[in-house]
């Protein structure tokens, strides 16, 4: 990978497209970020939700007091 890319988020206005008769709809940057803040904010989101499904899995076996 590329950790030094940046990627760029666009909005594309296709509705100005149609009513202009253009045929590549008009670009707006909305903002831009490092590849590497978007792989990090995965990965943290990914932890997040393991670790709150282990403790909801956990609380539930507690209480049900099931056994392995």
């Amino acid at each position: 990978m590329y950790p030094e890319v940046n990627v760029n988020f666009y909005h594309i206005d296709y509705l100005s497209m149609a009513s202009l008769n253009m045929t590549t709809p008009e670009r707006e940057l909305l903002y831009s970020e490092p590849l590497s803040l978007i792989a990090l904010r995965s990965v943290g989101v990914a932890f997040v939700y393991i670790a709150g499904f282990l403790f909801v899995a956990w609380y539930a076996f507690k209480r049900w007091q099931i056994t392995g």
